[in-house]
């Protein structure tokens, strides 16, 4: 004679959701989970589930918006983490522009689900290398934007006033080549340094270098780590020792894929990101640069 019964109260279950929108016919998605918080029973499988479960989840929402993956996918992801620990959630978003491996039943993943399964295993690779308390997650949300093609563009030329007064701000005019499509023109403003001594003023222009650093080997050392691999962490640098440094360190998992503006004594700014465009390639302007009260 056998029973079956439960022993104990249950554990606390963390909700997980993937929520994944196709920009070309608006349809969307949403996949959600419950995974047991095993942290206060000191993680019995060596890592929490939920490190396991979200970035595979994400993954597969960005599959599954798909009918039928292409090989060229554009795409952004948004995350959010909540822990019991932090009044203010942890988050960062991620773009993923390139080509990968077509269709949901290929060997490897396509392009976006690559990406975004990276992103999210890195972050929790982060939450693992936490020493200085024991943290709860207590919900996870990554909203996944997905478009067929390469959202690219680059740089063909800029445009600005000649002349320009320390401190102020003036309108620079760039025209870029979508790829394999139209020219487009857009604009942004641009302060000038106001301890600039130069007289006259060279602006570098630059995106993002093509390509990157994700891909496959990215993907297997991300899943491995989260895991339990014996790989090193993904993201450099000591493991954060505060709340406040574990906001910064998972912030960065983001990259910065927008322009920047370089000036003459070396100065670099962040001047402008197209929500829509990966913005690569680079321009220069010159500048002659006036007295602020002539």
């Amino acid at each position: 004679m056998a029973g079956v019964g439960e022993v104990g109260a249950s554990p606390t279950l963390v909700p997980v959701q993937a929520t994944a929108r196709d920009l070309d016919t608006g349809r969307e998605l949403s996949l959600d989970s419950d995974v047991a918080d095993e942290t206060a029973i000191g993680l019995p499988l060596g890592t929490s589930l939920v490190d396991v479960i979200a970035p595979m989840e994400a993954g597969e929402a960005a599959t599954a918006i798909y009918d039928g993956p292409p090989a060229n996918e554009s795409g952004q992801m948004w995350v959010t983490v909540r822990l019991r620990e932090s009044r203010l959630p942890l988050r960062f978003c991620n773009r993923c522009v390139g080509t990968g491996f077509p269709g949901d039943n290929g060997l490897l993943p396509p392009e976006l689900a690559a990406g975004v399964t990276t992103d999210l295993s890195s972050a929790f690779q982060l939450l693992e290398r936490v020493r200085f308390a024991s943290l709860h997650v207590t919900k996870v949300d990554a909203q996944i934007q997905a478009r067929r093609g390469l959202a690219e563009a680059a740089i063909v030329s800029a445009r600005a006033p000649r002349h320009a007064r320390r401190g102020h701000t003036i309108t620079v005019h760039l025209a870029v080549r979508v790829l394999r499509g139209k020219l487009e023109n857009l604009s942004f403003p641009l302060t000038i340094p106001r301890h600039e001594h130069h007289r006259r003023l060279l602006v570098s222009l630059h995106g993002p270098s093509e390509g990157g650093a994700g891909g496959v080997d990215s993907l297997l050392s991300a899943l491995a780590g989260a895991l339990g691999g014996s790989i090193g962490p993904l993201l450099p640098g000591p493991a954060p020792s505060s709340i406040a440094q574990l906001r910064h360190k998972f912030a960065q998992i983001g990259t910065y894929d927008g322009i920047d503006a370089k000036f003459s004594r070396g100065k670099t700014k962040r001047v402008y990101r197209s929500p829509s465009l990966l913005i690569t390639g680079k321009t220069a302007l010159s500048i002659l640069v006036k007295e602020s009260g002539c």
